[in-house]
């Protein structure tokens, strides 16, 4: 023999105004202090609980907008490294060009686009490593007082 305690599963219709418990009128509320308070309680419980889902679904929402837009980000991300390779490679090649031909000078122009095609691998990187932060950023929590 086991003794074990069950919790009844009644709902709050089940008790106040018409349920199938004893019922409770709002009659009978009346000066009933006890009473009042334990609905102001389970009023305040109800809202606390439900303020907690709504948090819990913007997060939701929010790790659902970064699921949906990853790919995208991605996409342009590979893009802006492939431009700046190409970019990296030319410039290489006019390095190289004027090294062969001048005696060991190299333009402004190569060295210019040489820094900007490694700025774009770093951005297209930096890019997809970054993105989660910045969604986070940019969906910060609105705290309610």
């Amino acid at each position: 023999m086991s003794n074990k305690v069950t919790n009844p599963k009644f709902e709050a219709s089940d008790i106040y105004e018409g349920g199938d418990i004893t019922q409770i009128k709002a009659d009978e509320l009346k000066g009933n202090i006890v009473a009042i308070r334990q609905l102001i309680n389970s009023h305040n419980l109800a809202a606390t609980e439900s303020k907690k889902k709504d948090s819990e679904i913007q997060k939701l929402t929010a790790e659902n907008e970064y699921l949906n837009t990853a790919p995208y980000v991605s996409i342009i991300a590979a893009i802006i490294n492939l431009v700046g390779s190409l970019i990296i490679g030319l410039a290489s090649e006019m390095a190289g060009n004027e090294l062969q031909s001048s005696e060991g000078d190299i333009s402004r122009k190569s060295i210019l686009l040489l820094s900007t095609g490694v700025v774009l691998i770093l951005l297209g990187s930096l890019a997809t490593i970054f993105y989660p932060k910045a969604r986070s950023w940019y969906n910060k929590d609105k705290k309610t007082i």
